[in-house]
């Protein structure tokens, strides 16, 4: 017995059916023989050996037989998929999740963030911390598919917080520190103000504050400046023997 296969051996994936089909080459004239034959029709992807497992006419016999077996495939073609993320303001949590889209690869998807714009950052944990990052999605192959990749930016962008001030008005002498208090900041955060530009004189001093902390430049600080006002020291004049009796003399006071 020897068989002729008819049709393509590597097809890639569409849908749609596809056969593989024997014939007898040396079937004598007038003779009809049916085949029975094994994984010759498919429609997924992979990687099939169709067999003639069975023939309907008892004058032929498959032992010995040439081309009883083919090797054919249906291949995986590139899938389809994209990835979005939309970012938030900073508040100590991982806010969003990507949302991952894929009529084809519907399985498994997996997913890694990197910094950019000077962000450090390399894990596949959703960043907390300000910055600007980039999600890769990975959709996972399937039997028709191939992996699929896509990436999205976001950012997380700084929070604000306001400082307010107090005793910027103050009297040479009296050494009082300019004191500030932060609001606006997630709780647990370690974040402080730094004050700089502060005088000793009677003048007018530029202040600038800035933060500082481990989780400082998660931050921007709104009001960042004032201006303290040290105001010159009163001078108190105590005059003593101002009091004498008329003799016709000139008098003078004394300044202590």
């Amino acid at each position: 017995m020897e068989l002729t296969w008819s049709g393509k051996t590597h097809i890639p994936y569409d849908g749609l059916e596809h056969t593989v089909t024997p014939s007898i080459d040396n079937l004598v004239q007038g003779d009809a023989c049916d085949l029975t034959c094994e994984a010759y029709q498919k429609v997924d992807a992979g990687t099939y050996i169709a067999e003639v497992i069975a023939l309907s006419n008892p004058n032929y016999t498959l032992e010995g037989g040439i081309n009883t077996t083919l090797e054919w495939q249906i291949t995986p073609i590139a899938g389809t998929a994209s990835v979005t993320m939309e970012g938030w303001t900073y508040d100590g949590t991982a806010k969003n999740s990507p949302v991952p889209v894929s009529e084809t690869n519907t399985g498994v998807v997996t997913y890694h963030y990197t910094g950019r714009n000077g962000t450090n950052y390399n894990s596949a944990d959703v960043p907390t911390d300000a910055g600007d990052y980039t999600v890769t999605a990975t959709f996972a192959a399937t039997t028709n598919y191939e992996e699929v990749k896509d990436q999205a930016d976001f950012a997380i962008a700084k929070k604000d917080v306001m400082v307010t001030w107090s005793g910027l008005t103050q009297v040479y002498g009296t050494s009082e520190p300019v004191r500030t208090m932060l609001s606006g900041l997630v709780s647990g955060d370690d974040v402080a103000v730094a004050v700089a530009g502060a005088g000793q004189t009677a003048d007018s001093y530029d202040l600038t504050a800035t933060l500082t902390g481990a989780q400082a430049s998660n931050y921007t600080l709104k009001n960042s400046t004032a201006t303290l006002t040290i105001q010159p020291k009163p001078v108190i004049f105590v005059v003593t023997d101002n009091v004498a009796e008329a003799d016709g003399s000139v008098k003078h006071a004394v300044e202590a």
